[in-house]
């Protein structure tokens, strides 16, 4: 009757699914066996009846073999397995120990002896290692591994490491707890981009499909049988990543009842001390961490019915080492007069721009006389800021309190701050799977895995204002089910209906949640007041950030999100002859409900400008706590955001066919056709932006400048710009070639290559969904019009013509995003989404004892990969002219002068066209744009000469970008009984891209050099990835030490003798790596226009320094060998040239010559079994993690700069952590 009911449903089912399909995110984690029977003589043997069987839970599966004498079983859950052999005329043939892997496929050969039935040969083998039936490159992490490495915060993902051509990257490794969540997964895979592989789960994704593909679920280590990382070209099957594939299965319930408890235990009596604590003389930080749980499996009906539960606990309290720079009590009360340049020693002097040549006095009402013949600005008396002068609103901050009191006597300018602020937080993982074998034929597995974590807020000052904490109290739970049907209709074909769902609730929420910003901080009413009325969410108000150089506040942003994933995967497996055929769909519904504002409060951004000699080109001279304490931004924001919802579809259709052309050669040919899916959102507020669309706004207007009409305008989804209610039209030309060859040139070596086209996450970032400017609305403070010679805004009003809300679908959008920033996608996005070409060559040999060696050359290039540029650069052509120009000029009170005219100001000099650009025009958008630069009567000219002018920003975020991976790998293994093993591979590569990590916020300043700097040049991009890494050696080893009972010495030990030399085994993990290049920037950009702006570099100079990664902590890197392309034009100076000053720099993107500190880690782990009784063992381990206590430096200051606090070349993070020591017990049975 189970099987009357199931079967129609079943095929009703997958025959919809195989012709209808709107696909997921679910593949195959199951694995194969292919048997090849041949008699004594070498013949192939047809027609014998082979049986496999799962030893753990008896299923047991049957066949005839084939024509040509092989016969392949499919879908088969990871185990060991039996295998049996019948024909008459011959010995019954009997093969225990076959093990499946996560998506392999282990070749028994079969020889069958001349005899009867009655006769049995019983061989016991481990499985081949070699690979004989894929052209896929990949890793298998057994479950030994998983169970007995030493995993540093039991995070099961960090083994994907293990794999050559891996490279871990920001917050990837380690603990997860107390870091972003976007971390999980941001591994770099095969020269892809990081956090854009794909991870499933029992063939179920654990990705969050709106942003990439990062990942949301970490299973317990308890809770993973095994997993295969797949480095290159692997089959149809998979798609929507770049890089590779993580594929883990889940551990499930036998006839035997097992199960275990355990508690991982660290405290700061077993930890080192980090680098820099010890060297300034404080303490080990405090730390308290406790990892415990248990787990039961076991049969619910014998050979039927079966599960398995774990539980894993997580709780951490640690102390970390924050050092940071703060305000001096006399800084605080405006007294600079011992404020000295690093450098030189001398006082920094600061001046007030008050007295400002060429304008009247606001505070005497005095004219300050005229440029040229008056100093620019006047330094205050003693370099101290006079009481009436310091703004009320900045006093507030100081006495609320904001910023906390240095720490460190004698050092009073630059990290002068430091403690031991205590981070942490809470996790708790359930997961249940259960096994059902209806029949023979049919098969039912299903999971559930609920995943709680939580960040405690970090309190880095002491004062409860939780500065510099950008990712706590962060909280999210995770919740997937899945359930996998498997029906076997003849032993040639088998169905497999895969379904899925994953529900992912995101929160960050920041301190001082609904503070008065009016009372507290003296903030006008508009907007500060009325936050909460405009976002219509009450209580979203915090404490502005205040970005004053080193000297700053950063608040915490707030974020909701409610995402869900829905997917269903069917596949069909049948094999005809030599062919073994999958066909499938992956079917994916993704929603998302999600809220983020960076910064509720709003921010500041103060610079040097306002208290500088001159504002223009400030130099060594004022500073940016001077210009906070005079209430004087140069920058800030304020964001009104709304609650979206938005949806997204994605469908994928693929085709393998693995042939078995005859016993040596296996070709792999597959093709996938992806439909990547458009988000909408359920209330259609979604915007595309058309560059070459008049702007309906300033139709009939024309650019005074240029004469050209208006170009550029967004266009709302459903309306009849943009009929459709998607971002753009769907894509139906994304098909993705798959092909692959293993030759088996001899029993022991096999050849295999192949390559194959990889399509990219349609949902790379959050452009790719609903957060558009529709919703997301920027208002930016401009206070000054005139290169910050004067500022018309403070503290007091920064936004005196109003703000701007979201519009959402408001008539008026058009009107309201005017003089904003333009980020959204272009219509109709050429190259989305983007595409890898990946390829592999491999030589394998597998040595007696089961030992493999392989060497391996795998390619990957990529294309259209997502990139952001700013469109609305003011063109390069402008910048070169200016650049060039011989001809020097004034720009004095708006006039430009030639050099020798009179009104002629030196001190204001610059090129004739230089000045031509910067020069103040009528602005043509006054009184039509409200906020932001283009809001004042009159603006630069060159603003005006930009595509869109009348947005102060057109950020692009496109599929544009690039990437060039080649890598050599070697690898060896070597097996012993029990799962023991010991590997080790090694990878040179290099990664040349334009393009970088989109989670760059992971980073810790690695991969973040400014980008974009030629919008319309990327080949002056083209540089080595930010994360290349030259050498990578990893050697990995699970070994059961060779003494006591069952082993080679002693094990005729008795009594006392036997349990104390018993049951020792040795686990570890060693990498070597090289450090990342580093990349530069330099400061100040005169230049502006959407330029940023990197150093230049002598040619002729040796960037190197000599001396070990210690000797070098001050000076990494030959300092003098770089410099700001404009610190040779000196206003002051009237033979220093004014070209300068346009100049961009001749640094690449990244250095070629200058890396980072690598990394010589040794994790390592000590365990003693002890059987309490039959089948139930003790054992206590004993871990450490950087076992030699070797220090990893960050990375050196990379900002050249002429401020008078600079840091150049100097090293002042630890980037790995100190020797942490951890001991474990664990009761199994």
């Amino acid at each position: 009757m189970v099987n009357r009911f199931f079967v129609p449903i079943r095929v009703l089912l997958s025959a919809s699914l195989l012709l209808w399909a709107a696909p997921a995110m679910s593949q195959s984690f199951y694995g194969s066996v292919l048997s090849v029977i041949k008699d004594a003589q070498g013949g192939i043997v047809p027609g014998a009846t082979v049986v496999l069987t799962n030893v753990a839970t008896s299923e047991r599966r049957e066949g005839v073999s084939a024509d040509d004498g092989t016969f392949q079983f499919v879908n088969l859950v990871p185990g060991t397995y039996r295998l049996e052999v019948e024909l008459t005329g011959f010995q019954r043939f009997v093969r225990e120990g076959i093990e499946v892997n996560v998506q392999a496929t282990p070749r028994i050969e079969v020889t069958l002896q001349l005899g009867n039935l009655a006769e049995t040969l019983t061989v016991i083998g481990a499985s081949p290692l070699l690979q004989t039936q894929s052209a896929s490159v990949s890793t298998v992490v057994g479950s030994r591994p998983v169970q007995d490495l030493p995993l540093n915060g039991r995070n099961v993902l960090n083994l994907i490491a293990l794999a050559p051509a891996v490279v871990p990257q920001g917050g990837s490794e380690g603990s997860l707890t107390g870091k972003n969540v976007f971390a999980a997964g941001n591994y770099q895979i095969g020269g892809g981009v990081a956090n854009q592989s794909a991870s499933f789960f029992d063939g179920v994704s654990v990705q969050d499909a709106a942003y990439g593909n990062i990942v949301v679920l970490t299973p317990s280590p308890d809770a993973v049988e095994e997993f295969r990382v797949q480095t290159n070209n692997s089959s149809a099957e998979f798609g929507r990543f770049t890089g590779g594939v993580v594929n883990m299965a889940s551990r499930s319930g036998t006839n035997s009842f097992r199960g275990s408890v355990f508690e991982y235990h660290r405290n700061k009596a077993l930890n080192s001390n980090t680098f820099f604590g010890q060297r300034a003389g404080l303490d080990k930080p405090p730390f308290v961490q406790n990892n415990f749980g248990g787990s039961l499996g076991g049969p619910v009906l014998r050979n039927k019915l079966f599960f398995f539960s774990s539980y894993e606990g997580y709780r951490n309290r640690e102390g970390v080492l924050f050092r940071r720079t703060v305000p001096t009590a006399a800084m605080k009360i405006g007294d600079f007069s011992d404020y000295r340049n690093l450098a030189t020693g001398a006082v920094v002097p600061i001046y007030d721009p008050w007295t400002q040549c060429g304008i009247m006095n606001p505070g005497t009402g005095a004219y300050n006389g005229d440029c040229g013949t008056a100093p620019n600005r006047l330094q205050f008396p003693g370099n101290v800021i006079p009481a009436n002068r310091i703004s009320p609103v900045a006093r507030r901050y100081l006495d609320f309190p904001v910023f906390a009191d240095p720490t460190v006597p004698g050092r009073w300018r630059t990290e002068n701050f430091e403690r031991n602020a205590s981070v942490g937080g809470d996790n708790d993982q359930l997961n249940f799977r259960g096994d059902y074998n209806l029949s023979q034929e049919q098969r039912l597995l299903g999971r559930y895995t609920r995943f709680e974590s939580t960040n405690l807020p970090v309190d880095l000052y002491g004062n409860g204002q939780r500065h510099g904490d950008p990712y706590s109290p962060e909280h999210f739970i995770t919740t997937q089910a899945m359930v996998a049907d498997t029906y076997t209709f003849n032993s040639r074909t088998v169905l497999d209906v895969r379904f899925g769902f994953l529900r992912w609730d995101y929160d960050r929420t920041p301190g001082n949640l609904g503070i008065d910003l009016v009372q507290s901080f003296g903030l006008p009413k508009t907007p500060y007041g009325e936050i909460s009325e405009r976002s219509g969410i009450p209580g979203m108000e915090t404490i502005p950030t205040i970005a004053a150089g080193s000297n700053s506040f950063l608040s915490t942003g707030l974020l909701y999100a409610d995402d869900r994933v829905y997917s269903v995967t069917p596949t069909l497996t049948k094999m005809v002859g030599g062919h073994t055929l999958k066909l499938g769909a992956n079917i994916m519904r993704a929603e998302v409900n999600y809220f983020q504002n960076n910064s509720t409060g709003g921010t500041f951004t103060f610079s040097n400008a306002p208290t500088a000699l001159d504002g223009t080109n400030p130099g060594a001279t004022g500073d940016p706590f001077a210009s906070f304490l005079l209430g004087i931004p140069t920058g800030g924001t304020y964001q009104s955001s709304a609650y979206t919802y938005g949806r997204t579809n994605y469908q994928a259709y693929f085709v393998d066919d693995s042939w078995q052309v005859n016993s040596k050669l296996t070709l792999n040919l597959g093709v996938r056709w992806e439909i990547p899916g458009v988000y909408t959102e359920k209330d259609d507020r979604i915007v595309s932006f058309n560059p070459v669309a008049i702007n309906p706004i300033l139709a009939g207007r024309t650019n005074p400048i240029t004469a050209s009409p208006y170009l550029g305008a967004f266009e709302l989804v459903n309306s009849d710009a943009q009929p459709k209610r998607g971002l753009r039209n769907e894509v139906f030309n994304r098909v993705a070639p798959r092909v692959g060859f293993a030759y088996q040139i001899t029993d022991n070596t096999v050849v295999r290559g192949g390559g194959g086209t990889f399509i990219t996450p349609s949902t790379a970032r959050f452009q790719d969904g609903v957060n558009g400017p529709v919703i997301n609305r920027v208002n930016n403070i401009v206070t000054s019009v005139d290169d910050n010679r004067t500022f018309f805004t403070d503290f007091n009003n920064p936004f005196p013509t109003g703000v701007q809300n979201f519009p959402g679908r408001d008539a008026s959008f058009q009107q309201a995003l005017l003089g904003g920033t333009a980020s959204q996608f272009y219509r109709d996005e050429e190259g989305y989404p983007g595409y890898t070409h990946q390829w592999n060559v491999a030589l394998q040999h597998q040595f007696r004892n089961n030992l493999s060696t392989e060497i391996t050359y795998t390619g990957l290039y990529g294309y259209h990969l997502p990139n952001t540029l700013n469109m609305n650069q003011l063109g390069r052509e402008y910048i070169d002219r200016a650049a060039n120009d011989p001809n020097v000029c004034s720009l004095t009170n708006n006039q430009i002068i030639p050099q020798g005219q009179p009104g002629y100001v030196s001190s204001q000099r610059d090129t004739c066209y230089g000045a031509y650009l910067r020069q103040q025009v009528p602005n043509p958008f006054a009184g039509l744009i409200r906020e932001g630069s283009l809001s004042t009567q009159t603006v630069q000219r060159a603003l005006l000469l930009v595509p869109s002018p009348q947005y102060a920003s057109a950020n692009r975020p496109g599929y544009f970008g690039s990437s060039r991976y080649h890598a050599l790998q070697l690898r060896a293994e070597k097996r012993f009984g029990a799962g023991g093993l010991v590997g080790g591979n090694y990878t040179f590569s290099k990664n040349m891209t334009n393009v970088e990590t989109l989670t760059n916020w992971l980073e810790s300043g690695a991969g973040t050099p400014s980008a974009g700097y030629q919008a319309n040049n990327l080949d002056d991009e083209w540089a080595l990835s930010s994360f290349d890494v030259r050498h990578r050696v990893v050697l990995n080893y699970v070994v059961d030490l060779p003494f006591g009972e069952g082993r080679r010495f002693l094990s005729g030990a008795s009594g006392i003798v036997r349990n104390l030399v018993s049951g020792w085994s040795l686990n570890g993990v060693t990498t070597l790596q090289s450090g990342f290049p580093l990349g530069f920037t330099a400061t100040p950009n005169l230049i502006g226009s959407g330029y940023g702006l990197r150093p230049n570099v002598d040619p002729n100079c040796d960037k190197t320094v000599e001396g070990s990664a210690l000797a070098r902590l001050d000076q990494w890197f030959n300092t003098s060998c770089f410099s700001v392309p404009n610190a040779g034009f000196v206003a002051a100076n009237p033979s220093s040239d004014p070209r300068l000053r346009w100049q961009l720099g001749n640094e690449p993107r990244t250095d070629p010559d200058l890396r980072g500190h690598g990394i010589n880690n040794w994790n390592l782990a000590v365990a003693k079994t002890t059987r309490v009784r039959n089948r139930v063992n003790l054992t206590l381990r004993a871990e450490a993690f950087n076992l030699f206590n070797r220090v990893q430096f960050g990375l050196p200051n990379t900002q050249v700069t002429t401020a008078a606090t600079t840091t150049l070349g100097r090293v002042t993070t630890q980037a790995n952590q100190p020797r942490l020591m951890q001991l474990a017990l664990r009761l199994a049975f």
